[in-house]
Formats: C-alpha cells, structure tokens, sequence
C-alpha cells in the first residue's frame, strides 16, 4: 500500500471510499486509546 494515494486510503479506511483490490469497508470504530511506546 505504499503506492496508495493517501487520501483514498483515508477514505478507505473510514469508509467512504473504494480502493483496488481491497473489500469496501461498511464499518469502523475510532480507538483514541494511547499506545504504549513502542522500541525504535
């Protein structure tokens, strides 16, 4: 997906959008938890 135009994959991934070869998303959910530190 490094080629993928970032705003069609925002679109994607919030369902508003289609991208090739992925399925079309009807669902998703907001998690604003923070995510531990993670070793570089």
């Amino acid at each position: 997906m490094g080629d993928t135009d970032p705003w069609a994959m925002l679109l994607w991934a919030t369902g508003r959008g289609e991208l090739s070869g992925r399925p079309v998303l009807t669902h998703w959910r907001w998690e604003g938890v923070p995510r531990p530190n993670q070793p570089e």
